[in-house]
């Protein structure tokens, strides 16, 4: 099967949803463009890492999803993002190894200065959150738990549109059980920060950082001479202490090229600038709308088109719901327009991907609607 049509699938021990799944999908895009994207919005678990690899060659774009946190932060916390780690101890070492082995394979075949994308805003600047309702209604709420009604209207009409029915809704709710049913559809500001750094890459800046796997017992050397555990217990800012576990942390240390001129994995990152927050949310609103918009126009001419390959790996109702608000969020920007033929086969592949949701929901509906049995008289 050619890497085009693959799809790679892996299941997770523990999920609470029958569709958790890690996926690898790619669409081919614009013959008339050159470049590859490669978006990687989930942990890197095992079986995945070759057709990553692969992936990677002198036209490829890699964005990755994930604060990238130092160790010495406590207003960012001090657990990496969480696709930059697992909480079974065998699973996380081998994410971060395998995180490891892509910065370095990006170090070689792009070299130190083409950059990697950071599609994530550090959770200390988002404001809005989402909560999906036991009703099977969402609704987003402002910082103070009041409700955002403009933007609560606009998801809830996206969600209507896209055939999400409160009782669909109610039937992937139980994928977020962990995070209380709340997501800040980071996947969906990911997407955004992808094509916003094609668009408007004033809205990054350029910092040079050496991705460290800290071990228990890797020590801290200051400047009296002394030394302490990386791994300590540390008061946040909100006065919870945070205790390490027994594992290696994956984490982001600013370096220079010149400190850092033998690392493997030392290189560019670029990440978004303080701030844009409010942007990426006025961009969401504009992309949920059941219209067409700049916004939508620039997702398929200024990202989709302007590459020959975009390549997503996902983590479909693993843990959230976002992968999958994500597609069909995608997908809407196709929707409201004339499609060219290069369009229209972006749409086809987006359709190919969400079909296996939406016949789950029509099976798991035509079953609830079957009468019991008659008791035996």
């Amino acid at each position: 099967m050619k890497l085009s049509e693959s799809v790679r699938v892996a299941q997770r021990e523990h999920v609470n949803h029958p569709l958790a799944r890690y996926q690898l999908d790619t669409i081919p895009c614009s013959i008339m463009s050159t470049g590859r994207s490669v978006e990687v919005c989930a942990k890197l678990i095992d079986g995945v890492q070759e057709e990553l690899h692969g992936l990677i060659d002198q036209s490829t774009t890699l964005y990755i999803q994930g604060d990238l946190k130092g160790y010495d932060d406590p207003l960012v916390g001090y657990d990496p993002a969480s696709n930059f780690r697992d909480g079974d101890q065998g699973r996380n070492d081998r994410v971060v190894i395998n995180w490891m082995n892509l910065f370095e394979v990006h170090q070689r075949v792009r070299g130190r200065e083409a950059g990697i994308v950071c599609t994530s805003i550090p959770r200390s600047e988002r404001y809005l959150t989402v909560k999906m309702e036991s009703c099977g209604k969402m609704k987003i709420y402002n910082a103070d738990s009041s409700v955002n009604t403009d933007s609560s209207t606009v998801l809830q009409n996206f969600l209507d549109n896209v055939g999400l029915t409160e009782h669909r809704v109610l039937n992937m709710r139980e994928a977020s059980k962990g995070a209380g049913y709340r997501t800040y559809l980071a996947d969906l500001q990911a997407l955004l920060l992808a094509v916003d750094f094609k668009t408007f890459p004033e809205m990054f800046e350029k910092v040079f950082l050496k991705p460290t796997l800290v071990k228990p017992g890797d020590k801290e050397l200051f400047k009296d001479g002394s030394t302490l555990p990386i791994l300590r217990e540390r008061k946040l800012p909100s006065g919870k202490v945070w205790k390490p576990k027994d594992m290696s942390y994956l984490y982001f240390v600013k370096t220079s090229p010149e400190e850092s001129k033998y690392c493997n994995h030392s290189q560019t990152f670029y990440v978004p600038k303080k701030g844009s927050i409010s942007k990426i949310y006025h961009q969401v609103d504009e992309l949920l709308a059941n219209k067409e918009n700049g916004v939508k126009r620039m997702i398929r001419e200024k990202y989709f088109l302007s590459i020959y390959e975009w390549n997503r790996w996902s983590d479909f109702l693993v843990n959230d719901v976002d992968d999958v608000i994500t597609i069909l969020a995608i997908r809407h920007a196709f929707t409201f327009t004339y499609l060219t033929p290069s369009e229209n086969i972006i749409k086809e592949k987006l359709d190919n991907i969400v079909k296996p949701w939406f016949e789950h929901f029509a099976t798991q509906e035509l079953l609830s609607m079957e009468p019991e049995p008659s008791p035996e008289s």
